[in-house]
């Protein structure tokens, strides 16, 4: 969003020719980081375990990546992730991934991130479907109107995670960022995975509606300034206000924070769904949209396939992340992403061999004893 923002500005500057580069001292060339430098900025944490009440467990790590500009180098990380159980006890687990945008958006998923989790902690397991509503709204209101973040134009989308079991979770999500469900590759197939509920973006005919009916002006960012280019060229379309000192020019429909966009179609009410996991389905992620931007989920789940275990396959899924960001921009969005692996050794289902008998084993003895003697 920021980097959007100041393009738009760059855009309606009169152009001026400059120097050549190689000859004149006083002209700042832009260094890019190298992969060490940029590993200052990546936080990975250690591989934990959770069990249901039936005592099947998964393992979870999350890695994330601080973004980058030529501007303001390595910048806040925005993004925030949650993994807390829930009711006291180990048998409820809450995931989430939050994407701050603009100025606040730090404290916007942070504070955000611990107002959910304190929303859900005491919610017994059947009314969680509701709980989850309810708490992003309630979280809206709460970091609008009593604090001191200023969130005009800064908020948060918000992915979510509960685990009821090993096999039932409930996933809930506000905005871009994106929760990926996947089978590693078998048999020289490719990986299957599908993301179980769709990012909130113009795109959705049903939120470019809501959008419409609140007045919102929809238009990408060439248009926005006039220009004429071939509609391949253009940014994603986002929203804007008809007063243009109000103009959020925002991408995605669903957010925490962002009064600004709120008043033109954008609005807190997450989208919920429970979800069953099969037997087969072998990975989770929970990923902001630094991650997604440039990979598809059948990209993010083959690569996490080659990893041993969720440390190293967050870790290699962030930094593919952000070498991607580096080839295909000219900045480098905060990255994150919390991988679950499902169906650990304990979740093998095993055929269980038969207890042999003691007199199975004594006439499988003599039948040995038989055949060493030449007998039959």
């Amino acid at each position: 969003f920021e980097r959007r923002r100041i393009q738009a500005e760059v855009l309606t500057l009169d152009p001026v020719r400059l120097n050549d580069w190689e000859n004149d001292d006083d002209n700042e060339q832009v260094v890019l980081l190298s992969e060490e430098e940029l590993d200052i900025g990546l936080v990975v944490r250690q591989t934990e375990t959770y069990k249901d009440l039936k005592g099947r467990s998964i393992q979870w790590a999350t890695a994330s990546q601080q973004g980058y500009s030529p501007m303001n180098a390595l910048h806040t990380n925005q993004d925030y992730a949650v993994s807390q159980s829930l009711v006291g006890s180990e048998a409820v687990h809450f995931f989430s991934v939050l994407d701050g945008h603009g100025e606040h958006g730090h404290r916007c998923s942070a504070f955000a991130g611990e107002h959910l989790r304190e929303q859900l902690e005491n919610v017994v397991p059947q009314e969680l479907t509701q709980a989850l509503h309810e708490s992003h709204v309630a979280t809206h209101k709460k970091v609008v109107n009593e604090t001191d973040i200023d969130c005009t134009r800064s908020g948060t989308t918000a992915a979510s995670v509960i685990f009821l079991s090993v096999d039932k979770i409930l996933v809930s999500n506000l905005g871009d960022s994106s929760v990926i469900v996947g089978r590693k590759p078998f048999n020289g197939l490719s990986p299957v995975a599908k993301k179980i509920v769709p990012e909130h973006s113009l795109f959705n005919a049903e939120e470019l509606e809501r959008v419409g009916r609140a007045d919102g002006i929809v238009m990408s960012m060439e248009e926005r300034q006039g220009l004429d280019c071939a509609e391949s060229d253009r940014s994603p379309p986002r929203i804007w206000h008809a007063d243009p000192e109000k103009s959020p020019g925002v991408a995605f429909t669903r957010s925490i924070g962002d009064t600004i966009a709120h008043g033109v179609g954008v609005i807190a009410h997450p989208e919920v769904v429970e979800y069953s996991l099969s037997s087969k389905d072998d990975f989770l992620l929970l990923c902001s949209d630094g991650v997604t931007e440039w990979m598809d989920e059948k990209t993010c789940i083959d690569l996490v396939s080659k990893c041993k275990d969720p440390w190293e396959a967050s870790t290699a899924l962030v930094k593919e992340a952000r070498t991607r960001w580096m080839h295909n921009s000219d900045y480098i969005d905060d990255v994150t992403a919390i991988v679950i692996f499902l169906g650990g050794e304990e979740q093998k289902i095993l055929k269980k061999k038969k207890p042999i008998s003691s007199s199975s084993r004594i006439r499988s003895i003599t039948k040995k004893l038989k055949k060493m003697r030449g007998t039959t």
